[in-house]
């Protein structure tokens, strides 16, 4: 499985081909990145979080970072480490449950795992409290992480991974994860690749 902002380097520089992602009961599947803060900050706008500190998942992130340093430069002429300090993480439960406990301004976080760290878990007690956190922003959709194989990978074989996604469902299903659906690299990662190609501007 590769995250949704790796798969284009995945594709373009070691042949991986998108196959399958993580989908609900009608087959539908995306997350969208989200901006959050504490729930008892006065912040309101990403503008206001100028001069304020952001915590970031990971760089290879398309949620926890390519798509907000994207957002945060064309949406509000901000630049990390001039107009705003930044923060790696590594995780976006730990960015979401730091913004929690108000060790940041705000985090960028994919929307799925922010529903699932306020959802009950397998104890009954979510891994943050409901309505510690607010959403200041809500992006376009992003298809999720994604399953695929080597381009050169022995057709027969293809054959049966193919077979063995189409028919697998989650023993214990979410919302968001009941079966596996198909996808289509060059409509689905469309959003992602034109981030890529901003980001790579932006650092130009």
């Amino acid at each position: 499985a590769v995250n949704t902002g790796l798969v284009p380097g995945a594709v373009n520089q070691a042949g991986f081909v998108p196959l399958f992602c993580p989908a609900d009961a009608e087959g539908k599947y995306a997350y969208r990145m989200n901006l959050i803060v504490p729930a008892g900050s006065s912040v309101k706008d990403a503008s206001e979080l100028k001069g304020q500190s952001v915590a970031f998942a990971a760089m290879s992130s398309n949620s926890g970072g390519k798509a907000p340093l994207v957002l945060f430069k064309e949406s509000f002429k901000m630049l990390p480490g001039r107009d705003y300090d930044f923060t790696i993480t590594g995780d976006h439960k730990i960015s979401i449950r730091e913004v929690a406990n108000n060790k940041h301004a705000a985090a960028a976080v994919a929307s799925d795992l922010l529903d699932a760290a306020q959802s009950p878990g397998k104890t009954g007690t979510p891994q943050i409290p409901t309505g510690s956190v607010r959403v200041i922003y809500e992006s376009k959709p992003f298809p999720p992480l994604c399953f695929g194989v080597p381009h050169n990978l022995d057709p027969k074989l293809r054959a049966k991974i193919e077979e063995a996604f189409k028919t697998f469902t989650f023993p214990d299903p979410t919302p968001s994860r009941a079966k596996f659906a198909p996808v289509v690299y060059a409509k689905d990662w469309e959003y992602v690749r034109e981030i890529d190609d901003k980001l790579t501007k932006l650092l130009d």
